[in-house]
């Protein structure tokens, strides 16, 4: 039998709308930080942020692994980390790129200028497989589920 979207969903209480709202707080933190830290530091921190968050969460993977006894903690923890990236790239790299072309470009172009980058995103975005604009032409493959 063809496993459903219940059987593939993972027990515990965390999914996939928690990451919805874990993006939608971060964003809120964006707002009342992009000005004050400014686009660079809030970039660099996000790097450095998203980077410990995977490395951590990649540990916490290992060790549940490595210890499949303590399941509960390390993989709590490592899924506590994936909810950690999701936070600070909501915070920092999902947010100020959309700031950057309005900023760069004179007055006279900016319209065309951020409509421009709207579209070089949309052509990135729409080049991955699980794409939100994608999405709907691979879900068959992936047993009709979101997550």
């Amino acid at each position: 039998r063809r496993p459903s979207c219940a059987d593939l969903r993972p027990k515990f209480p965390l999914s996939p709308e928690h990451a919805q709202i874990t993006y939608m707080l971060s964003t809120l933190l964006a707002v009342a930080t992009i000005d004050r830290l400014g686009r660079r530091v809030g970039l660099w921190w996000g790097a450095v942020g998203q980077g410990v968050s995977l490395i951590l969460a990649g540990a916490f993977a290992r060790l549940l692994k490595d210890h499949p006894e303590k399941a509960a903690t390390y993989g709590g923890a490592a899924a506590a980390f994936v909810f950690v990236y999701t936070f600070v790239f909501g915070a920092t790299w999902l947010t100020i790129p959309w700031v950057y072309p309005t900023e760069t470009f004179p007055l006279e172009v900016r319209a065309k200028g951020n409509a421009f980058g709207v579209v070089g995103w949309s052509i990135g975005e729409s080049a991955r497989p699980d794409s939100t604009l994608s999405g709907p032409a691979y879900r068959g493959t992936f047993s009709g589920c979101m997550y």
